[in-house]
C-alpha cells in the first residue's frame, strides 16, 4: 500500500513538474524565438519590437529561473536591444538597458558560476557602464581561474585587456600578465595576431617582456609573425 501511494505520489509530483515547465516554456517562446533570428541577422528584429521582447513575460520569467535555455536567449535579446540605444541622442534609455543587461547577467553568474563567458560579459558591460578598476580586476581573475586556457576565453580577455585602462591593468597585472604568457607561449596564430597586432602602449611593455622569456625557437616564431604584420601594416 505505501508503495503504491509513494508511486502515485511519484507520478503527480512528474505531472506537475511537466506541466510547470510547459508553463515556463509558453513564456518564453517567443524570446527564444527571437534569439535564433537574432543570431541569423541581428537586423531581424526592430529596436521598439526589442523593446517589446524585453518588458516580455519571457525576459522576466529569465529573472525568475536558472535554465540556460532560457537565460542565454533572454542574454541574446537583451545585448542587442542595448546595442541598438544610441547614447549620444538617448543616455536614459541607453543607461536603463545596459542597467537591465547587467542584472541579467549577473543572475547568471548566480546561476551558473562555473561558466568562465558569463564574467566576460560582466567585465564587458561593467566596463560599458563606468570602469572600476578593483571590481573589473576580480571579475576576470574569475574568468581566468576558470578558463585559464580555453581558446575563446582568451579571445574574449585579450579584446578587454587592449581596451582597459592603465589603471585597470594595473590591478589586474597578474592575470593579464598569465594570458599573454599563455598565448605567447601555446597560442596558434589565431591568438597570436590579435596580440601582437595593434597592441597598446599600456600592455605592449608586458608583451616584451613575456617574449624575452621564451625559448629560443618560440620567440623566433613570434618575431617572424611580428615582422609578417609589422610589413603589411606599412603596405596598407
Amino acid at each position: 500500500m505505501f508503495l503504491r501511494l509513494a508511486v502515485a505520489g511519484l507520478f503527480a509530483c512528474s505531472a506537475a513538474y511537466s506541466m510547470h515547465l510547459a508553463i515556463e516554456n509558453g513564456r518564453a517562446r517567443e524570446m527564444v524565438a527571437a534569439a535564433r533570428e537574432l543570431e541569423k541577422s541581428r537586423t531581424s528584429y526592430s529596436a521598439s519590437q526589442l523593446d517589446q521582447l524585453v518588458l516580455s513575460d519571457g525576459m522576466a520569467l529569465a529573472m525568475e529561473t536558472c535554465r540556460s535555455d532560457v537565460l542565454r536567449p533572454a542574454l541574446s535579446v537583451q545585448l542587442v536591444s542595448a546595442s541598438m540605444r544610441d547614447v549620444g541622442a538617448d543616455f536614459d534609455g541607453w543607461s536603463r538597458s545596459m542597467g537591465q543587461a547587467q542584472s541579467l547577467v549577473r543572475h547568471m553568474a548566480r546561476c551558473m558560476p562555473s561558466e568562465g563567458n558569463v564574467w566576460v560579459r560582466d567585465s564587458l558591460l561593467s566596463r560599458a557602464i563606468a570602469e572600476n578598476p578593483t571590481e573589473l580586476a576580480d571579475k576576470i581573475a574569475i574568468n581566468v581561474a576558470l578558463s585559464p586556457n580555453e581558446a575563446i576565453q582568451l579571445q574574449a580577455r585579450l579584446a578587454l585587456w587592449k581596451k582597459l585602462t592603465p589603471t585597470t591593468l594595473e590591478a589586474a597585472q597578474d592575470v593579464m600578465t598569465a594570458d599573454v604568457s599563455t598565448i605567447l607561449n601555446y597560442g596558434d596564430q589565431r591568438l597570436l595576431k590579435p596580440l601582437l597586432e595593434n597592441t597598446p602602449v599600456s600592455l605592449s611593455a608586458v608583451v616584451d617582456s613575456e617574449i624575452s622569456r621564451l625559448a629560443d625557437d618560440r620567440k623566433n616564431y613570434i618575431q617572424v609573425i611580428r615582422g609578417r604584420l609589422n610589413k603589411s601594416s606599412r603596405l596598407h
